[in-house]
């Protein structure tokens, strides 16, 4: 065996099944505790798909702007919140086809800077939300061989989040499968400024010459270096702002239209799919309550 990354816990570990790793296409072994161990082994394992387009149109990153869950929520009687919760649900869709189809990177808008402008309530209850998403994830991120990375200022986030965002990231951060990407507190502006300032401050050290700034010297300097470009972008609300958008989708974005892209289209069924299992849950729930 090749050797092996260990991160330790407080509480009682024993090492991950070896086999189930190389079947997933993780590429690390790592010390689990006992719960997280048998949280994995009853994951359930991705069966991979022929993907709906030939290799050469195939999207290696697809971006995902996950708007309209209040709105969503509120035509349909609910809190808002509510939508969010349901939102999850289609995140874990999204998720697992992109792995199924063999998408390199799926990136989601989870947390952008300007929500911060929402009530503290909805935020409140969005980070809970992110916290209880990355620990009850995470056994089917590590079983599937995804890496889950983050861009945007994490830093501002509350720090329980931050902690299990951290641990997640830690955990999976060999993984040779999708690479899962969340953007938190994230703007297209504040990663521009960010990189210029990096660049700025080389410059002044005297470590770079401005004359050696170069596109891919940019891009290097960019949240999303070490990703492929920006493919297709998708806004679930059917709005076509981009103001915090990934900085390519407001250059040099490749238009894919949704009556000749079946990528987009299996995407838009799972929705429609996740919409309609929703609907019967709350029926359920509603009979039942009638019942009771």
């Amino acid at each position: 065996m090749n050797s092996t990354a260990i991160i330790l816990f407080s509480r009682p570990a024993v090492q991950l099944n070896e086999g189930a790793l190389q079947k997933s296409g993780a590429a690390v072994f790592v010390l689990l505790d006992t719960k997280l161990k048998a949280q994995v082994e009853k994951a359930p394992r991705w069966p991979l798909l022929k993907p709906p387009l030939p290799p050469e149109r195939m999207p290696r990153h697809v971006a995902i702007i996950m708007d309209g869950n209040g709105r969503w929520a509120t035509r349909q009687g609910f809190v808002r919140i509510r939508g969010h919760s349901a939102g999850v649900d289609s995140v874990r869709a999204a998720t697992r086809y992109c792995g199924q189809v063999h998408v390199q990177a799926l990136t989601l808008y989870a947390f952008s800077t300007e929500n911060w402008k929402r009530p503290q309530t909805e935020i409140r209850f969005l980070f809970r939300l992110l916290k209880r998403y990355l620990v009850a994830e995470r056994p089917e991120l590590i079983a599937n061989g995804v890496r889950l990375t983050s861009i945007g200022n994490t830093r501002a986030l509350p720090d329980d989040v931050k902690d299990e965002l951290h641990l997640t990231e830690q955990l999976t951060a060999s993984n040779k499968g999708l690479n899962l990407c969340l953007a938190l507190n994230y703007g297209a502006h504040d990663e521009i400024l960010h990189s210029t300032q990096l660049l700025a401050a080389r410059v002044a050290s005297g470590k770079l010459k401005p004359d050696e700034i170069t596109e891919s010297v940019f891009e290097n300097h960019l949240f999303t270096a070490g990703m492929p470009g920006l493919d297709l972008l998708i806004r679930t609300a059917g709005e076509t702002a981009l103001l915090t958008a990934l900085r390519e989708a407001q250059a040099e974005l490749q238009e894919y239209r949704e009556e000749d892209t079946a990528l987009l289209r299996a995407m838009w069924a799972m929705q429609a799919d996740h919409a309609v299992a929703l609907r019967r849950e709350e029926e359920r729930g509603y009979a039942k309550g009638l019942a009771d």
